[in-house]
């Protein structure tokens, strides 16, 4: 009976405390840590040496870019980048020295225009016709052949010779149909005269006529005794005599035959 007792009374203490609870366990809290940027797909970080861009700098966009290597310096203000087709400098270049001029280029040749070209043509074409007339000039009335100069196909043109030296009628008688011209040194006959304006002029005649040098040098060596002296050549003859009283006597006549 007491062991019933003792066992109630023991039960009664126990359900008149009050119950306690257990405390629940509280974790640490973690320190808050600033946020970090996360890399973006394809970052490279920064080699020793980066110095980051200027103010203003715009990231190439492009596909391919490479960052820069270690070491690299940033261009200067002013810099101009390479045209395109720039060529880098090999290994071993050297820059040139203070003072250096380049080599300049050649100016282009200026091109002949066409008119310049036609003009030339011309020229040539005119040379050669003034070439061919001298050279026929000299065929038909040089001195060789002892043809005149100022010959036609009948023979000499005495009225051009007489016009060509200055011929008068005090000296001088041209035919009226131009078959012959005469000069006279002394057409008066007068004693020991002979005029020195008509032997020039028959000097003059002479080369008008083409003939040679030697028949000029015959006649001022003509003696009165020598009679009268011939030259005929081609359709030209010319004949003379000379005495003191009667001074030297020249006729040039057509020669026909």
């Amino acid at each position: 009976m007491e062991n019933n007792i003792n066992n109630n009374t023991e039960d009664l203490n126990q359900s008149a405390q009050p119950a306690v609870e257990p405390t629940p366990s509280v974790e640490p809290t973690p320190s808050a840590q600033p946020a970090q940027a996360t890399p973006t797909q394809g970052y490279v970080p920064s080699q020793q040496g980066y110095v980051p861009p200027q103010p203003g700098y715009v990231p190439p966009q492009q596909q391919g870019y490479v960052p820069p290597q270690q070491g690299y310096v940033p261009p200067q203000q002013g810099y101009v980048p390479p045209q395109p087709g720039y060529v880098p400098p090999q290994q071993g270049y050297v820059p040139p020295q203070p003072g250096f001029v380049p080599p300049q280029q050649p100016a282009p040749k200026k091109k002949k225009s066409v008119v310049g070209k036609i003009i030339a043509v011309i020229a040539i074409i005119l040379g050669i016709f003034v070439a061919i007339g001298v050279v026929t000039t000299i065929i038909d009335g040089g001195s060789s052949s002892g043809t005149s100069n100022v010959s036609t196909n009948k023979g000499p043109d005495f009225k051009k010779v007489y016009s060509a030296i200055g011929g008068n009628s005090t000296y001088c008688e041209l035919a009226y149909d131009g078959s012959y011209l005469s000069i006279d040194t002394n057409p008066y006959n007068r004693d020991d005269y002979s005029s020195s304006d008509a032997w020039n002029m028959i000097k003059k005649a002479n080369k008008e006529l083409g003939l040679p040098e030697s028949v000029t040098t015959k006649m001022s060596q003509t003696r009165a005794l020598d009679g009268r002296q011939t030259h005929t050549s081609g359709k030209l003859t010319v004949s003379w005599t000379y005495h003191p009283d009667n001074g030297l006597e020249v006729i040039y006549e057509r020669n026909d035959k």
